[in-house]
C-alpha cells in the first residue's frame, strides 16, 4: 500500500512507526494511536520519566506481532521480507520527477480488482499495477503503444 501511496500525485503522508511496520493502538483515540518510537524502551522510560511506564505514556501495542519489542529498527535491518525494505536506500527506485511533476493516466482493466495507471513525465513512463485483493488476480491491460518497449521491473 506505500508503493501505492507514494505513486499517486500528491504529498504521501506517513506517520512515524510507518516505514518499519510498526502498528497503532486503534483503541486510542486520536494520535494517543501513534507507535511509541523504538529508541525509548520501557526501561529506559522509567528510567527518564521517573514513573512507571504505563502512567508515563500511553499504553503500549502488546500484540506480539506489533510490539516495539518485536517491530524495531534493528529487527527490520536483519529481516529482509520487513516493510522498511520499500523504503531503504538500498532499493532502486524511478526517478524522483516521475511521480513529483509527472502526468496520471487511469486504466481501465476489466477486473475491478486492480488498478493500474501510467506515471509520465518528459522522459519516462512507469506503468503502476496494484492488486487489491487478498488473492492473486488476472489482468488484461492495453499497452499497445508500448508495443516495442523493453520493460523494467
Amino acid at each position: 500500500m506505500y508503493a501505492l501511496l507514494c505513486s499517486l500525485p500528491g504529498t504521501p503522508v506517513l506517520y512515524y512507526g510507518d516505514e518499519i511496520g510498526m502498528g497503532d493502538n486503534v483503541y486510542l483515540g486520536d494520535r494517543d494511536s501513534v507507535p511509541h518510537a523504538d529508541a525509548v524502551e520501557r526501561r529506559s522510560q522509567r528510567r527518564l520519566l521517573g514513573g512507571e511506564p504505563a502512567t508515563a505514556l500511553p499504553p503500549a501495542i502488546i500484540d506480539p506481532e506489533y510490539s516495539y519489542e518485536s517491530v524495531n529498527v534493528a529487527a527490520n535491518s536483519t529481516t529482509p521480507t520487513r516493510c522498511s525494505g520499500g523504503f531503504g536506500a538500498g532499493r532502486a527506485a524511478p526517478p524522483q520527477s516521475v511521480f513529483a511533476h509527472g502526468t496520471i493516466e487511469i486504466l481501465s482493466p476489466d477486473n475491478h480488482r486492480v488498478l493500474a495507471f501510467l506515471r509520465r513525465d518528459e522522459d519516462r513512463q512507469v506503468l503502476v499495477v496494484a492488486n487489491l485483493s487478498r488473492y492473486a488476480q488476472y489482468v488484461e491491460l492495453d499497452l499497445h503503444e508500448f508495443r516495442g518497449a523493453h520493460p523494467v521491473e
